[in-house]
């Protein structure tokens, strides 16, 4: 933590001052204060592998903005990914829709809005009743397109059986 921190500081004088050092014959410039943050970020990287939290990545992202890419993306992904998980642990619509709001950019935003409508559909029709689907299609106009195929079957027997019952036939 604090090797980063006095390495983003150096960098950060650096910009300001672009005077060139040489400190027994170690040369303070952007390329090595680059390579010099990269490195740190490198061996943080493989500390944060066996202490996996969202919080600890959140933290290693915060302290290591300047490191490589696309170890930074990779970061970025395990942390995204490490949520989205804990996210389906809960298997609840709220859940997943904070996962959405929090982590717009993510490589999981298209499956966790797939599962938030799922979710909903769920959700609405836990009751397995004629009215649940009809207050569920009522309320969601895209739910039709998320029910697997038997569910919109047994929906349509469902709905068939209600009208002959209204009709009396």
């Amino acid at each position: 933590d604090s090797a980063s921190k006095y390495a983003l500081l150096s960098f950060n004088l650096f910009a300001k001052k672009r005077e060139k050092k040489d400190y027994f014959n170690f040369i303070i410039d952007s390329l090595h204060i680059i390579q010099l943050i990269d490195s740190i970020a490198a061996k943080g990287f493989e500390k944060l592998k066996t202490n996996q939290s969202v919080l600890n990545y959140t933290n290693f992202l915060n302290q290591n903005y300047l490191a490589n890419k696309k170890n930074l993306s990779q970061v970025v992904y395990l942390r995204d990914e490490l949520d989205y998980n804990q996210s389906l642990s809960f298997n609840d619509s709220k859940q997943t829709k904070e996962f959405v709001i929090t982590h717009p950019q993510s490589a999981f935003i298209a499956e966790a809005l797939l599962l938030i409508d799922r979710q909903i559909f769920d959700e609405s029709t836990k009751n397995n009743t004629a009215l649940s689907y009809i207050n569920f299609i009522k309320v969601n106009d895209t739910g039709v397109t998320i029910m697997k195929p038997c569910v919109l079957l047994t929906f349509y027997l469902v709905v068939v059986t209600l009208k002959i019952c209204l009709l009396g036939l």
